[in-house]
């Protein structure tokens, strides 16, 4: 089974993800409690909050991470999840970011299933 990456591929996948980025919901606004919150004049957040956010962020899995298992065809799946699962983004800027991230994996996975680039002294040997 070989993947071939060409220029089209690459140009479908930016369509697809401006058409992606066209039906986004709207930005939401702030909850009651933070708005709550500014009018009782608390400028500072808990601390406590806080730590509990950043275990909450640690605990996250990226799903941008390409697997630990290399066989093509976990790539492949991946690949197609990535594909298909939708970029949790509020702005036009995290839409570009998780887009570039998001072809940056795709290829690096799409390389792993193809194999290293064969160099000209490989391909000599072979030929003669």
């Amino acid at each position: 089974m070989s993947f071939k990456v060409s220029s089209s591929w690459l140009v479908a996948l930016l369509m697809a993800a401006v058409a992606v980025w066209a039906f986004l919901p709207a930005p939401v606004p702030a909850d009651d409690e933070d708005e709550a919150a500014v009018e009782e004049g608390a400028d500072e957040p808990d601390p406590a909050e806080a730590a509990e956010e950043a275990e909450e962020a640690a605990d996250e899995v990226d799903p941008l991470a390409l697997p630990e298992d290399t066989s093509p065809e976990s790539l492949a799946e991946f690949i197609e999840r990535v594909q298909s699962t939708p970029p949790d983004a509020n702005t036009q800027e995290e839409l570009i970011e998780y887009v570039k991230k998001a072809n940056k994996v795709i290829l690096e996975a799409a390389d792993k299933i193809i194999g290293p680039k064969p160099t000209r002294t490989s391909t000599a040997r072979r030929s003669g």
